[in-house]
Order: structure tokens, then C-alpha cells, then sequence
């Protein structure tokens, strides 16, 4: 599944969007697929999950003055879980073209530490 954040030029608008966001942004448009509908099959599912997210956004008045973008996560750094720990934002940021959620390395309070060495790891067995 697509990530994917409402965006007005370079500004984030909304993130993450969703159906239930563009039939909010636009109440009068109905997100039906009749094409779908047939005599061989009039059961058909006629919601909009028959097209994807982007195909509806871009048949609105919203697309008019906002774009939805793609959102990606960066790459998962490096770290030392004895001593730190990965922090990833909530929100993506334009980087380089692409909205990017970032994850970036922040080192564990004192706290933390001891936390962590006198609690038991999980394991999955």
C-alpha cells in the first residue's frame, strides 16, 4: 500500500490522505465506479476501492490546487541498540525532490540503558 500526503506546491497539506479524506475534501462527488457495473455482473463492487486513490484525487476540484505525492520511508540507519535508538518522524519532509518520512539515530537516556539491561529481550520462539 501506497503512503501517500496531500501537498499544495511544496507545502505538506495532509499526510497520511486517504479515501475518507477526499470524500471530506469534496462531499458533492460521489466515489462510485458504474463502469463497473454490468448486466453479466450486477453485483459488482462499485466503491472506490476499484481504482486506486490517485485516479479519484486527480477527477476533484481539490486537484485543482493540490497534488498527492508518494511518501517513503528512509532507509533504516545503523545503530547500536545497546546505546541508542531509532527515531522516525511523524511527518514526511521534501528532501531532494521526495517526500521522505526520516529516521534518524538519538542516543538512549541513562534511563533507557538500565532499562534495557535489566529487562529480559522478546524473543519469537
Amino acid at each position: 500500500m501506497n503512503l501517500l500526503a496531500k501537498i499544495k506546491g511544496n507545502e505538506l497539506i495532509t499526510y497520511p490522505y486517504s479515501f475518507k479524506l477526499l470524500q471530506d475534501d469534496n462531499p458533492q462527488v460521489m466515489l462510485y465506479d458504474f463502469s463497473k457495473l454490468t448486466e453479466a455482473n450486477p453485483f459488482a463492487s462499485l466503491y472506490y476501492g476499484s481504482h486506486p486513490l490517485t485516479e479519484w484525487f486527480n477527477k476533484t476540484e481539490t486537484a485543482l490546487e493540490h497534488s498527492l505525492v508518494e511518501v517513503t520511508y528512509s532507509d533504516m540507519p545503523v545503530y547500536d541498540a545497546a546505546t541508542q535508538k531509532v527515531v522516525t518522524d511523524l511527518n514526511p519532509t521534501l528532501t531532494n525532490g521526495e517526500w521522505i518520512i526520516q529516521r534518524t539515530v538519538k542516543e538512549l537516556s541513562a534511563e533507557e540503558i538500565y532499562y534495557n539491561e535489566i529487562t529480559p529481550p522478546l524473543h519469537n520462539d
